[in-house]
């Protein structure tokens, strides 16, 4: 896990050297050049605050329930650097600047950051006010790009459709921080809908159809076979649809992922497997029904 912390000051002040860099590119445009150098003081304060909560501190779990995958690590850096190395060059032009930043802000790279966060200090006011300013900052970016004429296309990179149009997942999840991740990871895959226990999502299930439910099998509420079961006489063609998110599954999941009438993740899951598995259910349950 230290790995990942090293991974995203890395990454915050990759960020801050490219819009500070931009900044002084760009500087014949007023507005961008301003906005580049807010974003720079902004990505360099998310740094130091990574950095504050984690002297001293030690991971609230050993073994976090999501790692992130080298796959989903370079995709990001990738973006940060490659803009860095042409803006070098005088190659990176105003539009690109601006689909980087589109890009690279809206990709897993802020839920990540919650998510560490999170891993070190719990839901308390250090990671509640970092979940406000990275709010706060993604609106900014936003409102920014749709201020610009023909804005509309970086925001459609912001929103990143979906692959697959009409597919729905139900992600069923206690920790914010851990869902909020869970959905930023597949928001590519479907439409991405959230319930806190299985009571809610059992709520959920009986008002919308599902392609895809992603539980996590350490529930408080209700034991995750129950929760299957009743899902499934709300709805029975949820029968082959889910897919469980497990530390220790117990004998009665395993038996339902070795019989395969659900997918199965042990915790702790890559964020790339996470992804392929619902990919996996969703492009099933399209088929099948």
């Amino acid at each position: 896990m230290d790995r990942i912390f090293e991974w995203l000051a890395e990454v915050e002040q990759s960020a801050a050297d490219l819009y500070r860099e931009g900044a002084s590119a760009f500087a014949w445009d007023e507005d961008l050049a301003g906005f580049l150098t807010l974003l720079a003081d902004e990505e360099t304060w998310h740094g130091e605050l990574l950095r504050t909560a984690s002297a001293g501190s030690s991971p609230r779990h050993a073994a976090p329930p999501i790692t992130v995958d080298p796959e989903t690590q370079w995709n990001i850096a990738r973006l940060l650097e490659s803009a860095r190395a042409r803006l070098a060059e005088g190659a990176l032009s105003r539009e690109w600047m601006l689909e980087t930043i589109a890009a690279v802000e809206f990709s897993e790279w802020n839920e990540i950051f919650l998510y560490a966060l999170n891993l070190l200090k719990g839901g308390g006011k250090e990671y509640r006010l970092a979940v406000m300013e990275i709010e706060r900052h993604k609106a900014e970016i936003e409102s920014f790009l749709a201020s610009l004429p023909g804005g509309g296309r970086y925001l459609e990179t912001i929103r990143r459709l979906p692959d697959g149009q009409g597919k729905r997942i139900l992600i069923v999840e206690n920790e914010e921080a851990t869902a909020r991740l869970l959905r930023s990871a597949l928001v590519s895959v479907g439409e991405v809908v959230l319930a806190a226990d299985g009571e809610e999502g059992l709520e959920r299930i009986g008002a919308i159809p599902f392609d895809v439910i992603l539980s996590d099998v350490g529930m408080e509420t209700m034991d995750s076979l129950d929760f299957y079961q009743r899902a499934v006489t709300i709805d029975p063609q949820v029968r082959d649809r889910f897919v469980f998110f497990a530390g220790d599954p117990g004998r009665d999941l395993q038996d339902l992922v070795s019989g395969g009438r659900a997918a199965g993740l042990e915790k702790p899951a890559r964020i790339d497997l996470i992804r392929r598995a619902v990919t996996e259910v969703a492009h099933k349950a399209r088929v099948l029904h």
